[in-house]
């Protein structure tokens, strides 16, 4: 949780989300579209990663094991 809340303070001091702040656009609108959606995507990249390598995992375990189910 910290890291999200870290990254949205990050990207909440950017210049183009003050920009928009000027534009006077609702506090949701700001959060929603803009601020969140950019802060997620350092969280979302590791994870993007490492999807690959659990499903190489468990084609390994279903070959090695012949587990019925796991696959």
């Amino acid at each position: 949780m910290s890291l999200i809340c870290s990254m949205m303070l990050e990207v909440l001091r950017q210049d183009y989300i003050m920009t928009i702040w000027y534009r006077v656009l609702s506090e949701k609108v700001i959060i929603a579209r803009h601020t969140f959606n950019n802060a997620l995507i350092p969280i979302v990249t590791p994870i993007g990663l490492q999807v690959p390598t659990l499903i190489k995992g468990t084609v390994i375990i279903k070959k090695i094991f012949s587990l019925p189910g796991t696959g």
